[in-house]
């Protein structure tokens, strides 16, 4: 979910053309798309920390230090 969340949050679009965006970029399903949305939008911070958490878990496994 949190995948989804992250690029119905970056697509530079607004309400239902960042939906069809997102399902086109993604390959999920419109009403998929919404529910996510919805979700996001009730538990954005939540949803935020995890992609904050997955990205510095992700600069840590693949920083230039640990691919040596």
């Amino acid at each position: 979910m949190w995948e989804i969340a992250r690029v119905l949050r970056d697509v530079e679009l607004a309400g239902e053309e960042a939906i069809e965006k997102t399902a086109t970029l993604t390959g999920l399903a419109v009403h998929g798309v919404r529910a996510v949305a919805a979700y996001y939008r009730d538990y954005k911070d939540e949803v935020e920390a995890w992609i904050a958490e997955v990205d510095r878990d992700a600069e840590e496994v693949y920083s230039p230090d640990s691919l040596r």
